[in-house]
């Protein structure tokens, strides 16, 4: 029950009655160990030389650092904050669900003393910092060290009760303190040596798009290289996967104002202080779900490890991996050599098959929300100017959530016991009550949606807690419908070789007359070879890699591998009606235009949208004559402008194509790619050189096609158009004042800056 949980947390038992053990990382004994380890003795004197100064000012220094960096776990802060949160969290939410293998899972990642315990949560909100302390303080297990940005030592008080709960602060940027990079790696390591429980997010930053992000490398590398350095002190490093999904996102809405271009707040006292109402509101449920550990032993002996279901890379592939595979940092090696606070003694290739498997474990960890189906179903399978106008029966919407639902429990979605069984129209009313005012339900029981662009950013966020589900097949439906060769099945029947799209298809409403965002009926077929199909998916999954990590370079799963286990997945659902009987690139594959298809197609249309327009507006900036150059800032700034233009003029169908996030993503895949070319500048300015505009042109050609749905030709040129006119508005060519990217504005124009008035 809740008040025993809440006993045995004031009382920080164990299960067995005896009090929690805690050990604080911050202890004098640690910081004494770790600057008499004999690496970061060299690299104080060698400090101390170079600055020609005492070594012991160095000493003093660097342990004034390690005291700003340790956590000082202990009983009173921790009974403290904890009841913080428990008030907090009794406020704020109906329940916390839990799935039934957590306390299995702890109990058997934390009985070997011999094994650090690295518990990696996704990361969606502020909350996320709190939950997992309070959650295993409850269960009996002593809370783990947290890795937490030092902007939260702007919070005061807050932040000493924080470090006293075990939270450990680090700066965002090591960059130029070569002293505060050795002591923080080594911090960590020590703790990693000494088989404590880590805690850290490896997406780095709150995701604000609701799906996972790619995964960060820095502290990952230090707790590996912890295991790789002293083998014979640690037998083991288990990193547990947990999924956090919620009903209702504390920061929905400025999430979808900092997408669309508006500063995130500072983490203040005051700031804390004006959030406070929102614990007058109800934001539903916490979902946590403890995923299987990942062994780093396992990975020390094949790196290329592939999840279950899966066939490895090939040996060949596996060399150019390696080559791709970026090399240790200049003073270290791969493997069980000597490396100094700066280096490094994980093998590269094993460090990120790491990283790979645990955002992929993350991913499949979440637990879809009832929001998250509401959203997604208004998102890709109704007309929005029917959903602000008129409205949608409620029945309609609810026939088409069972139909997602049963999709996604079939295809091993995780989702919460009881709304897994509950009545779909009880699930549309609830999740309604999480996303008023910007949908709402009416008193004749039909569904609205405000005209607020951010509207349909906050619900397509909360709509990608369930693309983990589709994304595989969304790459071939897309590539299917995007090129392949469109045959009527004249009024949905027969056609090909298959009488029918399935049951699934037979349990959806039908929406008459909706225009752009509904899932048509299966009245066509798309006929593609399989070596053209092939070619298109391996773009695609590539040109997506920075939006879904899955199909990052670094996967350990083969693409035959991927390409035949998706083909399948949607032979069995009956979306593909001649599925290829040899590896010939000759044979056509048939993929049928049905409520599942069209709607997995849509779930990575936004992203598809996001790099059309992002490609447009590079190819805007190309001078007729001469060299083209063009700032970074500039670039950002009118393919997120751009966006939302082409958004409102209806040229693209989904708001989530006008995110910041999504741009930069966009713009670093291509400079990935080399069609953007980074030039040495005072500010960062990419070159297109003449080699790369004709490829530029192509894959922006490419990417309309792939956003089949809306794909005119004309779209590209009227795109370019749009934003050429916007580039001539802005002089981005004339200016001169383009050397310092604070002191510019849109158009590149310098912006005088009033001194202030000191008084002498």
């Amino acid at each position: 029950s809740s008040s025993a949980a809440s006993d045995v947390y004031k009382r920080q038992q164990q299960p067995n009655g005896q009090k929690l053990i805690l050990h604080p990382g911050g202890t004098e004994q640690r910081r004494l160990a770790i600057l008499a380890q004999p690496q970061v003795q060299l690299m104080m004197s060698q400090i101390a030389r170079e600055q020609n100064i005492e070594k012991a000012a160095i000493e003093g220094r660097a342990a004034k650092i390690l005291r700003g960096i340790g956590d000082n776990l202990n009983h009173r802060d921790m009974a403290i904050l904890g009841g913080v949160i428990r008030r907090a969290f009794k406020a704020l939410y109906n329940r916390i669900n839990i799935n039934d293998q957590a306390l299995d899972v702890l109990f058997k990642a934390t009985r070997n003393p011999r094994t650090a315990v690295v518990v990696i949560p996704a990361h969606r909100s502020y909350v996320d910092f709190l939950v997992l302390s309070y959650l295993m303080s409850t269960l009996g297990f002593a809370p783990p060290h947290i890795c937490a940005g030092d902007d939260f030592l702007r919070l005061g008080k807050i932040a000493d009760l924080m470090r006293g709960s075990g939270a450990f602060f680090m700066r965002r940027s090591f960059r130029g303190d070569r002293l505060y990079s050795g002591l923080f790696k080594e911090y960590v390591r020590h703790l990693a040596r000494d088989a404590q429980t880590i805690e850290f997010f490896i997406e780095g930053l709150r995701s604000r798009t609701q799906k996972t992000i790619a995964p960060k490398l820095g502290i990952l590398k230090m707790i590996t290289d912890a295991f790789f350095e002293k083998q014979e002190e640690i037998d083991d490093v288990l990193f547990v996967p947990i999924g956090l999904s919620y009903e209702r996102l504390l920061e929905a809405n400025i999430y979808a104002d900092e997408l669309m271009g508006i500063p995130k707040p500072k983490e203040t006292v005051a700031n804390l202080l004006k959030s406070s109402s929102i614990l007058k509101d109800n934001y539903g449920a916490l979902n946590i779900h403890f995923g299987e550990p990942i062994s780093l032993a396992e990975y020390s002996k094949n790196p290329f490890l592939a999840p279950e279901g899966y066939e490895p890379l090939d040996k060949s592939e596996q060399q150019k991996q390696q080559k791709m595979t970026a090399p240790p940092p200049k003073g270290g090696a791969s493997g069980t050599s000597t490396a100094g606070p700066s280096g490094s003694y994980t093998p590269p290739r094993a460090l990120t098959s790491v990283a790979w498997r645990i955002t992929y474990e993350l991913q499949r960890s979440i637990v879809v929300t009832p929001t998250a189906l509401l959203a997604a179903t208004l998102m890709s399978s109704f007309d929005h100017t029917l959903l602000r106008s008129d409205g949608v029966p409620l029945s309609q919407v609810a026939s088409h959530v069972e139909w997602l639902r049963s999709t996604i429990l079939h295809r091993g979605g995780k989702m919460c016991r009881h709304f897994s069984v509950m009545d779909s129209s009880e699930i549309v009313s609830y999740a309604i009550q999480m996303v008023t005012p910007r949908v709402s339900l009416t008193s004749n029981s039909r569904i609205m949606m405000d005209s607020q662009l951010t509207t349909k950013v906050v619900l397509g966020n909360y709509a990608n807690q369930l693309i983990h589900v589709f994304q595989d097949e969304s790459i071939i439906c897309a590539a299917a419908f995007g090129f392949g060769k469109e045959i009527s099945l004249g009024g949905g029947g027969g056609g090909g070789n298959g009488s029918g799209s399935g049951d699934l298809e037979d349990k959806v409403m039908k929406v008459d007359g909706a225009t752009s965002g509904h899932v048509p009926a299966a009245t066509s077929d798309f006929v593609i070879s399989q070596g053209d199909l092939r070619n298109r998916t391996a773009l695609l999954r590539s040109l997506l890699s920075n939006e879904l990590p899955n199909f990052q370079a670094t996967s350990p799963i083969s693409f035959d591998s991927w390409f035949n286990t998706s083909v399948k997945t949607l032979n069995e659902d009956k979306a593909i009606i001649h599925a290829p009987l040899s590896d010939a690139d000759d044979e056509e594959i048939r993929v049928r235009l049905t409520t599942l298809t069209s709607f997995t197609a849509h779930q990575v249309f936004p992203y598809i949208e996001s790099l059309f327009i992002t490609a447009a507006a590079a190819m805007a900036f190309i001078a007729p004559l001469g060299p083209t150059r063009v700032t970074d800032v500039n670039l950002a700034k009118i393919a997120h402008t751009g966006a939302i233009e082409l958004h409102k003029i209806g040229l693209t169908d989904f708001a989530q194509c006008c995110s910041k996030e999504n741009i930069k993503n966009s713009i670093a895949k291509f400079v990935e790619m080399g069609l953007l070319h980074k030039e040495l500048s005072p500010v960062p300015t990419y070159s297109i050189r003449k080699a790369s505009q004709d490829v530029l042109w192509s894959i922006t050609r490419d990417l309309n096609s792939f956003r089949w749905h809306t794909a005119r030709m004309e779209d590209v040129e009227k795109a370019i158009h749009v934003l050429k006119s916007m580039v001539r508005d802005c002089l981005l060519y004339t200016s001169d004042a383009a050397d310092e990217e604070d002191s510019v504005d849109l158009g590149g124009r310098r912006i005088i800056k009033k001194k202030k008035k000191t008084n002498r």
